[in-house]
């Protein structure tokens, strides 16, 4: 027989015995045995409705007023149903109980919850040391006695430490104090009894001592290293004090172990995502993109969803996903309803801080007369309002009070309720590193190669971010490149540990900036691009994040972007490719007046004639952008430079945070000369249009001839006569065999 098939027969019987004894002739009760009865009953708890559990337990106990089991599993009942009215049927059940068999240590330690239940804390409390008094070295029963005074003083504590209870600093410590040390004796009489380890881990994270959480943990660790909980609050604990890798780690072995429902919390981006992040997602899976769904994110495809959100790639670990673990563990280890066996995650206040993290301030309200209590937690630009169903730890999601609800009704606003707050803000995390992060000043460019992309990428690195910068001593800094594909899948990773930079320039322009470049190459498509510089001493890190579409067409005419050079230079008398040219990239995009700005393209897909010649034309015009096209955030470390006194010159934005797209200082539109030098070995037609009225050049066209179907060229830009500004160089290239047109543009900034 089957241990199913078993179980099944007993609960028959159970329930054909419980039929009976509702049902048949009293002369039944008063042959069967009150054991035999009482079992029979008990064993029908859970199958059968509870009112009529309750009812048959009632039977019994008027027919055998003195047999305590049933007045304990009647107190059980009605605990379970958790209302002033049936805790205070639960009372006196127990004290049945306890009046038959005063020496059943479990009776007493069931009425000493119970009290705690009821809030009457300082019965409760007297009631468990009425219990260590009378059971000394009873094991699990004096643990328990203990624990209950120890979970009264941390419940004190918490109240106080929140402000929810006015005392001094100096009763709250006392009440931490009391609750350690009793959780300490729960343990010394079970060292098993995994609730006291829990909750001295909680008083001591709560007292600011992760380290102690972490020992606690970890001697859970040592007899059950399987469980979960204990790895959670390892992880915490480290990450409290900042050593992210190992609480990375502690928090992955969890996972492994977590059933589905627990994993589908820890890693769902339900709590995560911005609301149009999680319909994007949910489209994805709908069309069969990704596997799972976005409250399970159990499946490979759907995880990369978390790089995005991650803030440093330069480290082992998501720093994002580690503080959703955080914020989990956290919740479980403060949230969770103890009596009724709820984990904190479950909770409206568990979710709530999964999702937002810790309050800025929070607000409570004790309960009077014919009200609840009520709690509001505050952040940043909402609020969350919670009331208490149960005058003890049921916390649930609650709208506004009466009275405030009036005052908004009337002033024409429909209070928003506690549960839609939760449900349509953002999730609210704050980056680490914010303070230290700064921008790269960049350029990032795609020219086609083959049969795949090779993007080049150089970035402009302040030396006031680099410690020992001056000195040459720079070791220290870390550089990191990183592409993902649109789903956040990896396609592309290097990281240089302690890698030497080379200035930008020795120029004092761009002598006060480091040199970062890279070269890569991938296939078509849409890609995500990080490149990060981390100084390990100064703790400064530099940033770039951007979107990338890589696509080329075959057949027609295409043109690369558009390369800004400090320089470039033939390495041999007549250049056919980019290996034949040394060029010298400028990230800043910032040149002087008194130099040249030069640029670098390729052309792909030319029209051959019949004999194999391409011909083709390449107008070039720099002129002011149109406003809308300038973004500041291009400029903004070239002010430092400014305000150390390297160079002379305005910021970008005006004092109204607009952009100048004119000349900076300038009143009107400025016309001005600009005069292009194309390389001495090509042979071009060259012809002069877009002239002003005073003969000013403002723009030039170049024939070329070839052979190549692609191909590349670069051109000299003298700014002598350009003014200071933001300017835009745009570039029309013509298959003058096929008639097809393409247009490019780059800007970039002249000084002084």
């Amino acid at each position: 027989m089957t241990q199913n098939t078993r179980l099944f027969l007993e609960r028959l019987l159970a329930a054909i015995a419980l039929s009976l004894f509702l049902g048949v002739p009293s002369g039944f009760a008063e042959t069967a045995t009150v054991d035999s009865l009482f079992q029979a009953v008990k064993g029908g708890i859970g199958t059968v409705p509870e009112r009529e559990s309750i009812k048959a337990l009632n039977r019994i106990k008027y027919k055998y007023r003195k047999f305590s089991p049933v007045h304990f599993e009647l107190a059980k009942l009605y605990m379970a149903k958790d209302t002033p009215h049936y805790r205070w049927r639960a009372n006196e059940a127990f004290q049945e109980a306890i009046r038959f068999d005063p020496e059943n240590i479990l009776y007493q330690i069931a009425l000493g919850a119970l009290l705690f239940r009821q809030g009457f804390w300082y019965n409760s409390e007297k009631q468990y040391l009425k219990v260590l008094e009378t059971f000394p070295n009873v094991g699990r029963g004096c643990a328990q006695a203990a624990f209950g005074v120890g979970y009264r003083a941390l419940k004190a504590f918490l109240k106080l430490q929140d402000k929810e209870m006015l005392a001094n600093d100096i009763f709250a410590e006392e009440e931490l104090q009391k609750a350690i040390r009793y959780f300490e004796e729960s343990i010394a009489a079970d060292p098993s009894f995994k609730d006291a380890y829990y909750h001295l881990g909680l008083a001591y994270f709560e007292n600011q001592s992760p380290e102690a959480l972490i020992l606690v943990a970890k001697q859970v660790l040592a007899f059950d290293p399987e469980d979960i909980n204990a790895l959670m609050f390892c992880g915490l604990g480290y990450q409290a004090l900042e050593v992210n890798g190992l609480a990375s780690k502690y928090y992955d072995q969890a996972l492994m172990r977590m059933d589905p429902n627990a994993r589908r919390l820890m890693e769902s981006v339900a709590y995560v995502a911005p609301k149009e992040d999680r319909e994007q997602l949910a489209l994805a899976v709908e069309q069969g993109q990704v596997e799972g769904d976005i409250s399970w994110v159990d499946s490979p495809d759907l995880r990369l969803f978390w790089r995005a959100y991650d803030p440093l790639f330069l480290t082992d670990y998501n720093e994002r996903r580690l503080e959703h673990y955080g914020r989990v563990a956290y919740a479980n280890l403060r949230f969770s309803r103890l009596w009724k066996d709820v984990t904190g995650w479950e909770t409206d206040k568990g979710k709530t801080y999964i999702k937002f993290g810790r309050y800025i301030h929070r607000r409570s309200t004790s309960a009077t007369v014919g009200q609840l209590s009520r709690e509001t937690w505050y952040y940043e630009t909402f609020r969350v309002l919670f009331v208490n169903g149960d005058g003890m730890d049921h916390w649930r999601f609650d709208g506004y009070d009466i009275g405030e609800a009036h005052t908004l009704l009337n002033a024409g606003i429909y209070p928003t309720h506690g549960k839609e707050v939760f449900e349509d803000e953002s999730q609210r995390f704050v980056d680490p590193y914010l303070d230290q992060k700064y921008s790269l000043p960049h350029q990032v460019v795609a020219f086609r190669e083959a049969d795949r992309v090779r993007v080049e990428v150089s970035y402009a690195i302040p030396l006031e971010k680099i410690d020992g910068a001056d000195s040459r001593q720079n070791m220290h800094v870390d550089h990191g490149i990183f592409v993902f594909d649109e789903m956040w899948e990896e396609v592309y990773r290097h990281v240089d540990r302690g890698k030497h930079l080379q200035r930008v320039g020795q120029d004092t322009l761009r002598d006060r900036f480091f040199l970062g470049t890279q070269t890569l190459a991938v296939d078509e498509g849409n890609y995500h691009l990080v490149v990060e510089v981390g100084d390990r001493s100064s703790k400064w890190i530099g940033t770039l994040r951007d979107s990338l579409v890589l696509v080329f067409e075959d057949s027609i005419l295409t043109v690369s972007d558009l390369l800004l050079a400090q320089d470039i230079v033939g390495k041999k008398e007549f250049p056919e490719t980019r290996a034949d040219l040394e060029i010298v990239p400028n990230p800043l995009k910032l040149y002087r007046r008194s130099e040249s700005a030069f640029v670098y393209l390729e052309l792909y897909g030319l029209t051959r004639n019949r004999f194999g010649q391409t011909r083709f034309q390449i107008a070039y015009q720099v002129g002011w952008p149109e406003e809308k096209e300038v973004d500041p955030r291009l400029f903004v470390p070239v002010e430092l430079l400014a305000e150390r006194g390297m160079v002379q010159m305005e910021a970008v934005t005006d004092e109204t945070g607009e952009v100048p797209f004119r000349a900076v200082g300038s009143e009107g539109i400025i016309d001005y000369r600009v005069r292009y030098v194309f390389p001495e070995q090509q042979q071009t037609e060259i012809q002069i249009g877009n002239t002003t009225g005073d003969g000013t050049e403002t723009a030039i066209t170049a024939t070329y001839e070839g052979n190549r179907q692609d191909d590349m060229t670069y051109l000299q830009i003298d700014l002598m006569q350009v003014p200071e500004g933001v300017h835009q160089l745009r570039v029309r290239v013509k298959d003058l065999l096929s008639g097809k047109t393409v247009e490019r543009s780059v800007l970039f900034r002249v000084v002084e």
